[in-house]
């Protein structure tokens, strides 16, 4: 058995959250049932393209996929913007120039 890589382990996490079956991620993929399993145990390696495919099948992004990988932390940028939508509009701006501000001082430190 190899070993689950980092990636197909957050799928399946995200798999679990979302309260869907392998069963059906395989049916909304198109992917074999247990070459889903395998995936999931390590038996079998997941390509790109089936990881695209997961995402799909998930609802969830790349940038989802990267923070729950760098951070552990399994919000998806869809909750995320609906909270941030249920905040006044002058703390949303507030944010918003954080945010911009942070990226510019990112930028002029080449990080």
């Amino acid at each position: 058995m190899r070993k689950i890589s980092a990636t197909v382990a957050v799928l399946r996490r995200f798999r679990e959250l979302s309260g869907k079956t392998q069963e059906q991620i395989a049916k909304e993929t198109g992917i074999n049932k247990r070459t889903v399993e395998r995936f999931e145990s390590g038996a079998t390696a997941m390509t790109v393209p089936q990881m695209e495919k997961y995402l799909i099948a998930l609802n969830i992004t790349h940038l989802d996929l990267a923070v729950a990988l760098q951070s552990g932390n399994y919000a998806v940028s869809k909750d995320i913007e609906s909270m941030a939508r249920m905040l006044p509009a002058e703390v949303r701006a507030i944010h918003l120039d954080y945010l911009l501000k942070l990226t510019k001082a990112l930028n002029k430190k080449g990080t």
